[in-house]
């Protein structure tokens, strides 16, 4: 079973309680001097719920200081608005809701002491949580919003999640998301923020987190005036890392294979040079031959020419000398 750990000890009091708090001396007063009692009465009131991941993997992210500057900023524009700041967490107890006005510094400093130690996140029971108090709001005409700083997904029903996102958006109840670190599943809450007409946005870790909650509390002040909201912000997929971790390998494989390649060429291009001088060898060494056979054959020319010519003398003198003799 999942639970939101509540900030808040009571109801809340209607707007004709707060006005008798005012001394009627400081009201006349007021007016005597000019100042507008209706500057605030322009901008509608609040009624939000500010809903922070309790697993237990968001204890050391430093994300309950910046929500508890978010909460801070709450009852500056109207002196009703009311809010509510709970832990998605795992066991359930009764939410109650209080007007900021009366304990702004008490709600901020038990927002920094919630405790974020939670196994589970149910996002579901989370969501039908809020959207009973807030549709149980008497006032029609308050700023209806949940804002849901979240690292994680959700292991609850997931059909129970998706009636109670189809049941803030049809109570006009806009969740603004705001995915926190690595492990938030982004596309859940970006569906989430989609389909209840809010905003997402992302953040790598709390360091960031103050300027994204400023951009949340900028849309809640444009709705009560009346205005659109800031346009949704694109964020970069991180797809396009994987992608080229991908080319990366690819452009290392196709390197290796160049290398290898060039590296097979070399070895054939070794291969027909010694060929080559083997080949020069052999040419040297059969010219050589060739030479030492010819020089051969000219000793054996020359000494059969040596030969028959001393033959041919002596047989000339041989007949010379019968001759004489006769």
């Amino acid at each position: 079973m999942g639970q939101l750990q509540s900030t808040g000890y009571g109801g809340y009091y209607p707007r004709t309680a707060m006005i008798k708090r005012i001394p009627l001396l400081w009201c006349l007063l007021l007016l005597s001097i000019g100042v507008p009692m209706t500057a605030n009465a322009e901008s509608k009131s609040a009624f939000i719920v500010v809903l922070v991941d309790g697993h237990e993997s968001m204890s050391d992210t430093g994300v309950l200081d910046p929500v508890a500057m978010f909460v801070g900023q709450f009852g500056t524009k109207s002196m009703d608005d009311v809010l509510g700041v709970w832990r998605v967490h795992t066991k359930y107890k009764n939410l109650k809701m209080r007007f900021v006005i009366d304990s702004r510094e008490k709600l901020m400093e038990e927002v920094r002491r919630l405790v974020l130690d939670g196994d589970e996140r149910h996002l579901g029971k989370a969501l039908r949580s809020s959207n009973d108090y807030i549709t149980a709001d008497p006032d029609p005409n308050r700023v209806r919003a949940i804002v849901l700083v979240h690292g994680g997904g959700n292991d609850g029903d997931s059909g129970l999640l998706s009636a109670q996102i189809n049941r803030a958006k049809d109570s006009n109840v806009v969740v603004h998301a705001v995915a926190v670190g690595k492990k938030a599943d982004k596309g859940l809450l970006k569906q989430i923020a989609s389909r209840t007409k809010g905003r997402y946005f992302q953040v790598k870790d709390s360091s960031d987190l103050s300027s994204v909650m400023n951009k949340v509390m900028e849309n809640i002040d444009r709705a009560r005036d009346g205005k659109a909201l800031i346009a949704q912000e694109t964020y970069r997929d991180k797809k396009p890392k994987k992608d080229k971790v991908k080319r990366d390998k690819k452009d290392r494989k196709r390197r290796s294979r160049d290398r290898k390649s060039r590296d097979r060429d070399e070895d054939e291009d070794e291969d027909e040079d010694i060929d080559d001088e083997e080949d020069e060898d052999d040419e040297d060494g059969s010219g050589k031959a060739k030479s030492d056979s010819s020089v051969w054959i000219w000793v054996v020319v020359i000494l059969l020419l040596l030969i028959g010519g001393g033959l041919g003398l002596f047989f000339i003198l041989r007949k010379k000398q019968s001759t004489h003799e006769e």
